[in-house]
Order: C-alpha cells, then sequence, then structure tokens
C-alpha cells in the first residue's frame, strides 16, 4: 500500500512492462520495493508518523482509527505529507471511501508544495486517466522534474511514458542518462528502445541477457523470439529460444504459453516428441481466451496431426475463435456445420458462417459465395 510510503518513507522502484500490452501503465509500475532510498522523517513529521502508526496497527480500534484519520485530515490543509497520505486512502478505499477524484486532487495539492512521491502518482493518475481526464504531457512535466531530481521510478516511468508513444530515441536517452541505475528493469527498456530503433543492437541483446539473469520475464520472452527467428544479428538456435520461452512462462501467461507451444509443436526434438506438452500448454492458454491458441488448438483436433483427431473439440475451439473475429475459423466452421464434422449436419449454420467469414475478409469465402 503506498500509503505505508510515508512512515517509512520507502519509495518504490518501477516494474517491468511489455510494450505489447501499451493500455497497462501505473498498475505494474508500482509493485516493487526498492530499499536504497529509505529516507529520514523529518521533525515536522513526527507527530502524524505517529498518528500514521496508529491508523496501520492491527490492534488499534477502528474508533481510534477514525480519530486519528480526522486528526490527519485536518494537518492535510497544509502539511504536503498529509496530504499525500489522506490522497493514499481515498486511492485505495479501505479506510476511507473510495475517490480516485478527492486523491488526485490532494496529490495536486500536495505536488504544488514540491512534494516528490505526489507528484510521482498523480503523474500516474494523469497517465492512466484516473480520478480525471488523461493528461500525458502534464504526467510528463511532472516526472521530468522528479528525474532531475533522481527519482528512480519517476525516470522509469517517464521512459515509460516515452516508449508507449512511440518515443524510442527519447527513452533510451532517458535510460542512457546516469541518473538512471541501470537495474533489469531499465536494461529490458533501454534494449527494446535499442531494438525498435535498429540501433546498438548488439548491446541491446547484451542488456536482454543481464536483465534475463536476474529473473526479468519479459527480456526472457523477448530473447526467446530473437532465437527462435535468428533476427537481430544474432544466430537462431532453438534450444536457447525454448530455454528463454520456458523461463518467461512460468507465470502461465497466455501469449507466452502460446509461442513456447507453437514452437514445440513445430520442432518436436526440443521436446523428445512429447507432445502431451505442448498440447497442455496451448490448451491453457486457449481456456484463457487467447484467440491465437483458441484457433491453433482448434486445427490441430482437426487434422489430427501429431495429436488424435477430435471433431468435437475443433469445432468447440473453432466456434470459440469464430466468436472472437477469426475469418478463418468462421469459414472451418462454416465448413464442419456443412459436412457434419462434430456437430449435427446444418445448412443453414453454414451458410450463416461461410457470410460472416466472407463479411470478415475471407478471400475464400468471398470467392464460394461469389459462385453461387
Amino acid at each position: 500500500m503506498k500509503r505505508l510510503l510515508l512512515p517509512a518513507l520507502i519509495l518504490f522502484s518501477g516494474c517491468s512492462i511489455d510494450k505489447t500490452e501499451k493500455e497497462k501503465t501505473s498498475a505494474v509500475i508500482k509493485n516493487h520495493v526498492d530499499e536504497k532510498n529509505i529516507k529520514k522523517v523529518t521533525s515536522s513529521a513526527t507527530t502524524l508518523e505517529e498518528r500514521i502508526q496508529k491508523v496501520e496497527s492491527p490492534d488499534t480500534y477502528q474508533y481510534e482509527k477514525t480519530h486519528h484519520i480526522s486528526a490527519i485530515q485536518k494537518l492535510a490543509v497544509n502539511d504536503p505529507n498529509a496530504m499525500f497520505y489522506i490522497a493514499a486512502l481515498y486511492e485505495e478505499g479501505d479506510l476511507l471511501p473510495l475517490s480516485p477524484e478527492k486523491a488526485r486532487e490532494l496529490y495536486k495539492k500536495a505536488a504544488d508544495k514540491g512534494h516528490t512521491l505526489s507528484r510521482y502518482y498523480l503523474a500516474l493518475m494523469l497517465i492512466d486517466g484516473k480520478g480525471g481526464e488523461r493528461n500525458h504531457s502534464e504526467a510528463e512535466r511532472l516526472l521530468l522534474i522528479n528525474h532531475e531530481k533522481s527519482h528512480a521510478p519517476s525516470s522509469y516511468s517517464l521512459a515509460y511514458l516515452y516508449f508507449i508513444h512511440d518515443d524510442y530515441e527519447n527513452a533510451a536517452k532517458l535510460m542512457e542518462s546516469d541518473k538512471v541505475e541501470m537495474n533489469e528493469n531499465n536494461a529490458y527498456l533501454l534494449a527494446i528502445s535499442y531494438l525498435q530503433l535498429n540501433k546498438n543492437t548488439d548491446e541491446a541483446v547484451t542488456l536482454l541477457h543481464s536483465s534475463a539473469s536476474k529473473n526479468h520475464k519479459y527480456s526472457h520472452q523477448t530473447l526467446g523470439k530473437i532465437y527462435r527467428h535468428g533476427i537481430h544479428n544474432t544466430e537462431q538456435d532453438l534450444e536457447k529460444s525454448y530455454f528463454h520461452y520456458t523461463a518467461a512462462a512460468k507465470d502461465n501467461d497466455p501469449k507466452v504459453l502460446y509461442e513456447i507451444a507453437t514452437l514445440s509443436f513445430k520442432y518436436p526434438f526440443l521436446i523428445d516428441n512429447n507432445y502431451d506438452i505442448p498440447l497442455k500448454q496451448l490448451t491453457l492458454a486457449a481456456k484463457s481466451d487467447y484467440e491465437p491458441a483458441t484457433f491453433q488448438l482448434a486445427k490441430l483436433y482437426d487434422q489430427g496431426y501429431q495429436i488424435k483427431q477430435d471433431y468435437q473439440q475443433a469445432f468447440y475451439w473453432y466456434k470459440k475463435s469464430a466468436e472472437s473475429g477469426n475469418n478463418k475459423a468462421m469459414y472451418n466452421l462454416a465448413s464442419m456445420y456443412a459436412n457434419g464434422d462434430g456437430v449435427e449436419e446444418s445448412y443453414e449454420q453454414a451458410e450463416f458462417w461461410l457470410e460472416e467469414s466472407a463479411n470478415h475478409g475471407n478471400k475464400r469465402a468471398i470467392e464460394l459465395l461469389s459462385q453461387e
């Protein structure tokens, strides 16, 4: 909980962000604690700190908590530390009613008084549009102030802000700054920026290896892709690709499971021809509603190559994929209805899905309908 930053004055360090998930911003930035940034509490915060400790203590009765929170709210009229704490309570919504709007307002008041953490969390709310409209230019301004003060989480968040706007030049420059510690998260962001700019590719791969050695998921995932396709001046190495994808799949991310499963089916020597392994991975990814996995799983059951043919399973997964908008799945679903494979024969349903496939741009469906 960010409100606990204040009594100990612990600053958060940034955590890893996957570029493919650009819409996710501050939620994944707030997870790790940088113990090096513990600061001494100022003398003016002593009373405030004691009240916060009472509020946070499990031994404090609820009526006492309410009393202390009320006292802190009075301090929050002028004290930026108190403003920050009350803002955090409103943002988290357990000890005070959830109100992102009030949280944002108080973060801004504290930020205007020079409060570094409030500037940081206000910027994150501006990035997400939490408690009000998105304002990335204002978020950039706030984070830049903190970056100049060597606030590591702000530097990372600012680089990420550049990153999601495809401004890889500024993202790279920021990560190269002597104000930024080259931890695994920053190394990953710098490496991806280099790769997007198609420069310093050898250094980028080195950075990814360094980050992956510290169990950085997205570095493993990126290295899996690099070694699979032999890109960025790196020779193809399928065993290394399998190794890195496996390391990245420990949290059962459906996209990574899909990548490692398709790699295994294509190069079965990696799994000693044990197709049960990638089948389980692909099924798990499909059950997580990752559409490419649902379509690939349907094809495997439909064709009966490498796994036992099962038209009912093929129909089930084609339908899931078709309902997600895959025009190839729609076409194959039409064929299954027409032939009665895995489902009761229905020319009406076959025609429906063929038309849907054509409407979604499938050329084979369009040609077939034009012949009628």
